[in-house]
């Protein structure tokens, strides 16, 4: 019988799902399903969507699941519990036995990135949040994190994709009302919330049919008119990048002396190239030897890991 790790990443857009052989901690399966945040979904309809995300990986019945990680986006780590019950309904059906980790979204993407070594992870797509492990990872005390971002609302996450798309649109009503400067966004917001004048925006707006997910996308549309020489979506990125750029150096002054690391995850950051080189910038006056890259393992991998190591550790308790 093969033992089973499942680790997922979990967002406010999509989960992804890996399978790793327990003994090997080689992939055997992935797979995908929605949103798990059960914070603002309710925890039956985000179990149920985990649960689908778990079928999809198609396991056999010699599989035996013996835990199942998860980065959470609904938890913070200094209370993991309602993650870990939240898991465990999602699992229930398919075992029940198995051992449950939660963790944040950010942490198992930091963990992903150093494997339990102080480094810092800075976020950045439909929200925004960063973390640092100011000292080595202990699976059997708290660790020691200092965290900035992720406050949602109302301070709506500055530096994540969903902020530039609020800016974008609030560009957009400046203009439309004469007191701001003429910009493609208005062209650009009307189309993507299918409006044909500016104050048909009031009742879409107000109709409570705009996830969040959904009005970060239109940061898309902001990089593309930026891209296209518009200023005030220029400003807009560079406003963005700015923010990040300060996060990370809040990050890197709470790592211990020496090389400093930061990773940068999530489409926003990583994707977008006036937000990538602004932040970078910001981050390179300071800290010029800095090492800012990218995680090589996927977050759900890192979550599946972060299951192995801690059973490990157990172990050898």
């Amino acid at each position: 019988m093969r033992r089973i790790i499942i680790g997922a990443d979990g967002g406010g857009t999509k989960t992804r799902l890996v399978a790793l052989d327990a003994d090997t901690l080689q992939p055997v399966a992935s797979a995908g399903c929605g949103s798990i945040h059960w914070l603002s979904m309710g925890v039956p309809a985000a179990a149920r969507e985990f649960e689908k995300g778990i079928a999809a990986l198609g396991l056999g019945g010699d599989d035996a699941i013996v835990a199942v990680s998860a980065g959470d986006p609904s938890v913070e780590d200094s209370d993991t519990t309602p993650g870990e019950e939240f898991i465990k309904q999602a699992v229930k059906e398919f075992a029940p036995e198995a051992r449950i980790f939660s963790k944040s979204d950010v942490f198992i993407a930091l963990y992903a990135f150093s494997r339990g070594l102080p480094a810092a992870l800075l976020v950045a797509g439909t929200g925004s949040m960063g973390v640092a492990l100011t000292e080595p990872y202990d699976f059997f005390r708290p660790a020691r994190l200092f965290t900035v971002g992720g406050w949602g609302e109302p301070a709506r996450d500055p530096g994540s994709g969903y902020h530039a798309a609020l800016s974008a649109i609030a560009a957009a009503l400046d203009a439309f009302d004469g007191i701001g400067e003429k910009t493609a966004l208005c062209g650009e917001v009307l189309g993507y919330f299918g409006a044909e004048k500016p104050r048909e925006l009031i009742d879409i707006f107000n109709s409570g049919s705009q996830p969040r997910p959904f009005v970060a996308d239109l940061a898309r549309r902001v990089e593309e008119c930026a891209d296209a020489g518009d200023a005030v979506a220029e400003r807009i990125l560079l406003n963005e990048g700015e923010t990040l750029g300060k996060y990370a150096l809040s990050l890197l002054g709470a790592l211990p002396p020496g090389k400093k690391r930061l990773g940068i995850y999530g489409g926003f950051f990583t994707k977008c190239r006036a937000v990538r080189e602004t932040a970078e910038r910001i981050v390179r006056e300071k800290y010029p030897d800095a090492e800012i890259a990218e995680p090589e393992i996927p977050a759900q991998i890192g979550a599946a890991l972060y299951a192995a190591d801690a059973l490990k550790a157990e172990e050898k308790q």
